[in-house]
């Protein structure tokens, strides 16, 4: 039996390596260790960490649950970090596949009881400080991640009303994201403590679940094919800062995607018919929207009339041809990709729960041997 469950973990180990959490912040020039789902929990006493607990390092693909605030059933950090606003905050990323191509997110959100700790992040203001998406040349935000060693950096804006804040930094992976709920958001949460003279507050914010949509153009998106020339990222745009007497908190607004009011249509009559399931395609500001031309066939070429013979021939009894059958309506490929999809997902939890039994048992058995050493 552990033959088999080690022959198991070899074999799908590399989705589990496909995702990543921040194992490390830099923050006012020191370095905080990032929270480890697969050994810090083992560990006694426990490591105390700045950054809110995680049981893996699996993605939220569930953009409407509470997991898109801090990650999955995540648990509020027992330490705080110092920052300066104005400051750089270093998030060191584990190894990150190539593959998951997409946008990187930053947003911090006022603990308005003062203590971050007590906090539920679903029910916080949120505003976006730093986003990154698809480069001119082609190359996404995730390309210069990889590039800079796993590395992004994001700066607290200098004028910000010190306190305590809690930032969410994410990473978007878009392999899949041609189907709903195929997009993988990475996000995690750390508790500061930002300090300044400034007085200025955002001007609107958003909610967590709320701020992306399933449909949003920057979450259910082909990045394959068609080519890309525009990427609208996700959420809201970077924030615009006000003062203190009216931001969030003091009549600030929440931030709400505008809404597009469709031209009417004039009423002229038409045939009714039977349209065949298409899948809209998603459009981008700059793409271009011209209608794709309809083939249309040639007119047939009418028949030469045949005189029949003078003698009347007997007219054969008709035969009833039997009506066409109506072709399957099962929409094979997209089964073919549910299938896919919750196969992998059942890989990715039993590669994980695999990897945290083995990880626990050879913790365990190395304090074994410490303690009778």
């Amino acid at each position: 039996m552990k033959a088999s469950i080690i022959l198991f973990a070899a074999c799908f180990a590399g989705l589990a390596a496909a995702h990543g959490i921040v194992q490390e912040m830099i923050i006012d020039g020191k370095s905080y260790g990032g929270f480890q789902p697969y050994t810090d929990i083992y560990q006694n006493p426990r490591p105390q960490r700045i950054g809110w607990s995680i049981p893996s390092n699996g993605p939220v693909e569930d953009i409407t649950s509470k997991a898109i605030a801090c990650n999955t059933d995540s648990q509020p950090a027992p330490l705080t970090a110092p920052a300066t606003a104005g400051s750089e905050i270093k998030f060191l990323w584990t190894q990150w596949p190539e593959s998951h191509r997409g946008p990187t997110m930053t947003y911090l959100a006022s603990c308005t009881s003062g203590d971050c700790r007590k906090e539920d992040p679903s029910t916080l203001n949120w505003f976006k400080i730093d986003h990154a998406g698809l480069n001119a040349d082609g190359t996404w935000a995730s390309d210069i991640l990889i590039k800079n060693n796993n590395t992004w950096a994001v700066t607290i804006p200098k004028e910000l009303k010190p306190g305590p804040y809690l930032i969410r930094h994410e990473l978007l992976a878009l392999h899949s994201s041609s189907q709903t709920n195929g997009a993988q958001f990475y996000p995690m949460c750390v508790n500061l403590d930002i300090k300044g003279t400034g007085m200025s507050v955002p001007d609107k914010t958003v909610k967590f679940p709320g701020a992306y949509k399933p449909d949003n153009k920057g979450v259910l998106v082909n990045i394959y094919y068609p080519p890309l020339k525009y990427y609208d990222i996700p959420g809201p745009p970077l924030v615009k800062l006000v003062s203190s007497g009216s931001g969030p908190g003091n009549g600030g607004d929440v931030y709400t995607e505008p809404i597009v009011t469709p031209t009417p249509t004039p009423s002229i009559p038409v045939v009714t018919v039977t349209p065949s399931a298409v899948q809209t395609p998603v459009e981008f500001p700059d793409a271009s929207s011209t209608d794709s031309p309809v083939y249309k066939s040639p007119t047939e070429a009418p028949q030469d009339t045949i005189t029949p013979p003078t003698t009347p021939t007997p007219t054969p009894t008709p035969t009833p041809t039997p009506a066409p059958k109506k072709p399957h309506s099962c929409p094979r490929r997209k089964v073919k990709r549910v299938i896919s999809g919750e196969l992998r997902r059942i890989i990715r939890e039993e590669t994980e729960r695999i990897i945290r039994e083995e990880t626990k048992r050879i913790i365990m058995e190395e304090l074994k041997k410490r303690d009778s050493a």
